[in-house]
């Protein structure tokens, strides 16, 4: 069996790092006087898709949590509603999985990652739900 690695992606999944192969997602911390048809225009998609993949329901926008927003893609039906989460420290994405009562190949595919790679502290994770 081999050893976990660390994180396949290229990137630290940090704030408006797009996440995900097919079509990406970005977690966006959204800042006070912004809107949701703001961020629709400079992300090349709609306010109901960005409603569609956040799982806490979003009319106002708060600086806290952030939210997802998909890049570039109005159709998202093919994608799970999605809560944002902060890694306090280093685990794999399968011990993250259940910790979080998720599926765990569910939780790698929606990250771009594989079940036995790792979460670095301090990076984000879109949580299926």
């Amino acid at each position: 069996m081999d050893a976990p690695t660390l994180a396949s992606h290229s990137e630290y999944h940090g704030l408006d790092t797009p996440i995900g192969t097919g079509i990406q997602l970005i977690i966006h911390q959204a800042l006070s006087g912004d809107s949701l048809a703001l961020y629709a225009s400079r992300y090349g998609t709609t306010v109901e898709a960005i409603q569609a993949v956040n799982y806490q329901t979003l009319s106002i926008l708060t600086p806290w949590p952030p939210i997802v927003i998909p890049i570039n893609a109005a159709d998202v039906s093919s994608l799970p509603a999605f809560d944002v989460y902060q890694v306090p420290d280093t685990i794999n994405v399968g011990n993250l999985a259940a910790q979080l009562s998720v599926d765990p190949a569910l939780l790698a595919a929606s990250n771009g990652l594989q079940e036995t790679d790792l979460f670095m502290p301090g990076e984000w994770v879109l949580v299926p739900r």
